[in-house]
């Protein structure tokens, strides 16, 4: 192993710390232009494991990859686009989006590319932390001794490659990849294609696949899954034009697309909600019975309640199955791989020339997959395993783990909404607690261990009555197994979460070693009351007015 190289430390007298961010997709470029906007930082460094910006966008390259939220919904708050081709863009839109937003900010001089995170330590004495970064060109390892970190992953960083389910698989003969993980090496025409998985990436990838008339694509699948009809028409040039002319127009369509989500809440994720969610499930069922060939609709309807898993609007998956080049395979499934292709559990053999594997993403390990050691030596792994899976601190922050920030952390995605418009709430969050620290001149912050406990006990009681904790079928929301811990949701409306992070409880938290006198950390409850209603006055008028940027 090469030595490494350290990076210099800010000396004492810097004004400002020096903040790592830790990947470079909308989460790290988000964090980025908060710090500086909120805090006035431009002492941070985004450290990027590949070779260019976008994150997930820039490694989905599997045919038909696209996005299941609309593209007005899907931008930075800060640079809206008026310019979307369509009401749902495709992945290399989105990537060139964020690629651009990244460059026109400013960000490339302070990005470095090809390095892996591989482990976070703690300095009690000290009170930094040092990153490790292996170049994933060479093998080098860099360190970077940091005062503070954003850890802006996401949860769809690291491919579920399901080989524990697929024993054989290292056997087979031909190319086996991951869609997250693309081979364009490989040559798919005219081949026998086996596609594992029926989620929102096989959706997209089979009828990308199949357009192939010579090819032949086996989609392997184990449960069935809610389809809602998509209208993906492209904009008219009438309407670009007054999203780039009109003042607020683009704003305005961004929130009208968050309300008309919010209202999805009410049958998508409450058990109480039953009626309403039975009449969006008979539109699902009409749906799939309208386009999708009789022969599979015994198995195409599912049993569990809608939102349950995640919910796939259509991208023309179910008319797909019509084409003589496809096959579903449910019936029966695999038992193992073998060298020519699988092997069912009914005995039936499937020649195959490759292998796709649609199986998702591994929302369980998240930052885990990095060795995180906080105060004390406190393993973060071990911590999360404690309490049956990842947790933090208004989605953001653990005990023992002092300036630690994660966007995108446990509880912050969404079964029906965007995520760039929470992950927007949480790094407006995130970036206030770093200001309060600098005015205070503190060292480190930290949740204490009692407000994490109560704030974590509350978010699970209230899943506990969502759609999402029914056991009926397993879904990437929870850890695995039955009553496995619901990790990744928040469990009320977008709205809700805006409003949950605007206000940070600094009398929930410990501030090390101040030594500025800052502001009270304690308000009281009628200050803010009075500051809630004021800023509800006030944002209300924008949005009727002028249209809030959120």
């Amino acid at each position: 192993m090469s030595t490494p190289t350290p990076t210099p430390t800010p000396t004492p007298a810097s004004p400002y710390p020096q903040v790592a961010i830790i990947g470079c997709g909308a989460s790290g470029v988000t964090a980025a232009l908060r710090l500086r906007e909120q805090c006035g930082i431009e002492t941070f460094t985004i450290f990027e494991r590949n070779g260019g910006p976008g994150g997930v966008w820039l490694e989905n390259t599997y045919p038909g990859a696209a996005c299941d939220v609309p593209a007005h919904y899907y931008s930075s708050a800060t640079t809206l686009n008026p310019s979307w081709s369509s009401h749902y863009s495709g992945r290399a839109e989105i990537q060139a989006y964020w690629a651009k937003l990244h460059a026109e900010q400013g960000l490339a001089a302070h990005t470095r590319y090809h390095l892996e995170c591989t482990s976070a330590v703690w300095s009690d004495a000290r009170s930094q932390w040092t990153l490790s970064f292996r170049n994933v060109l060479n093998g080098e390892r860099l360190d970077f001794v940091a005062d503070i970190v954003l850890a802006a992953i996401g949860g769809f960083s690291l491919p579920n490659m399901q080989t524990s389910s697929l024993p054989g698989l290292g056997a087979f003969r031909g190319p086996v990849f991951h869609t997250a993980r693309w081979d364009h090496a490989a040559n798919l025409q005219g081949k026998r294609i086996g596609v594992i998985g029926n989620g929102c990436s096989a959706a997209q990838l089979v009828p990308a696949l199949s357009q192939d008339a010579q090819a032949t694509v086996i989609n392997f699948v184990r449960s069935p899954q809610w389809y809602m009809p998509r209208d993906n028409r492209p904009f008219a040039e009438w309407t670009k034009w007054c999203y780039r002319n009109v003042p607020f127009a683009n704003r305005l369509a961004r929130w009208k697309l968050l309300l008309m989500a919010s209202m999805l809440r009410g049958f998508s994720s409450c058990l109480n909600g039953a009626k309403l969610r039975s009449k969006v499930e008979a539109i699902s069922t009409a749906h799939i019975k309208q386009h999708a060939p009789a022969k599979y609709l015994d198995f195409l309807i599912p049993k569990f309640p809608l939102g349950a898993k995640r919910i796939i609007y259509d991208p023309g998956y179910l008319d797909a199955l019509h084409r003589a080049n496809v096959e579903l395979v449910y019936r029966a499934q695999i038992a193992r791989v073998t060298e020519a292709g699988v092997e069912l559990t009914n005995g039936e053999q499937c020649p195959l020339d490759a292998i796709v594997l649609a199986t998702g993403f591994d929302t369980c390990t998240f930052l885990t997959s990095i060795d995180v050691r906080g105060r004390g030596g406190a393993d973060l792994k071990s911590v999360w395993d404690a309490c049956g899976g990842p947790e933090a601190y208004y989605c953001s922050l653990v005990p023992r783990f002092p300036n630690l920030y994660m966007l995108g952390g446990p509880n912050s995605a969404t079964g029906h909404q965007s995520v760039i418009f929470f992950m927007e709430c949480q790094a407006r969050w995130c970036c206030k607690v770093i200001a309060r620290q600098l005015s205070l001149r503190a060292s480190a912050v930290e949740p204490t261990p009692a407000a994490s406990e109560r704030y974590n006990t509350w978010l699970q009681q209230e899943l506990r009555d969502t759609v999402w904790a029914s056991d009926s079928t397993q879904s990437w929301y929870r850890m695995p197994g039955p009553g496995g811990k619901l990790h990744t949701l928040w469990p009320k409306s977008a709205l809700s979460f805006y409003w949950t992070m605007m206000w940070p409880r600094w009398a929930e938290m410990d501030f090390v070693g101040k030594h500025g006198a800052g502001t009270s950390t304690r308000t009281s409850k009628s200050k803010a009351l009075a500051w809630t209603a004021l800023v509800a006055a006030v944002v209300g008028g924008a949005v009727y007015r002028f249209g809030l940027r959120v």
